[in-house]
């Protein structure tokens, strides 16, 4: 990874991943199959490390259009007791934390959605604190090896907008969708990780 500003998009590496630039789970269903070996009809376990929550979900595709998506689980551990005395987030704390809570938000998740059997991991690999990545992005791989699964690295900023097929279904293009992040960096690479057409509006 690269980590002159501290925030950066962690590598991906060593584990069988899409040949395909980096886009949010929901993006791929749209894709023809020979660019993807994932399955149509899937059910992925979902990691968020990006900044001071640790985050799991198992999600599964619906089969019905309108509404391709279901969350049979999601788990936030959050951080905020941590930092509140420093008055922000601390990135080395975070990442720290971290690490204690990935096992076990992981293990509530599977457990919440019944443990089915996972057809892809995906996991935040950017942009975000640069610690917390590597932590999400590690478990990812290793979880990922033993499963025998595919790998999916999910642009951060990609999967804030994604999400939003989730309780309201397929998004109506074009369409202009608000953004907020801490960083202007984040939001112009957006424009550039996404196969859609994007344009920065601010």
């Amino acid at each position: 990874f690269q980590a002159e500003d501290g925030i950066r998009d962690v590598a991906v590496t060593g584990v069988q991943t899409c040949a395909l630039p980096i886009l949010p789970p929901t993006a791929y269903r749209l894709l023809p199959t020979a660019y993807c070996l994932l399955p149509t009809n899937m059910v992925l376990l979902g990691i968020e490390t990006s900044c001071d929550e640790t985050a799991a979900a198992v999600v599964e595709e619906t089969g019905d259009a309108a509404r391709p998506w279901r969350a049979r689980s999601s788990i936030i551990a959050s951080q905020v007791d941590i930092h509140r005395a420093w008055g922000g987030i601390v990135p080395e704390l975070s990442a720290r934390q971290h690490v204690r809570d990935i096992c076990g938000v992981v293990e509530q998740a599977l457990d919440t959605a019944g443990r089915p059997p996972l057809e892809a991991i995906a996991v935040t690999q950017g942009p975000g604190l640069v610690g917390s990545l590597l932590i999400g992005v590690s478990f990812a791989k290793s979880l990922a090896w033993v499963y025998g699964v595919p790998l999916v690295p999910v642009h951060h900023l990609a999967g804030h907008i994604e999400s939003l097929t989730l309780e309201n279904g397929e998004m109506p293009l074009p369409a202009v969708v608000l953004v907020v992040s801490r960083s202007e960096e984040h939001t112009s690479e957006l424009q550039s990780r996404l196969h859609l057409v994007c344009r920065l509006l601010l």
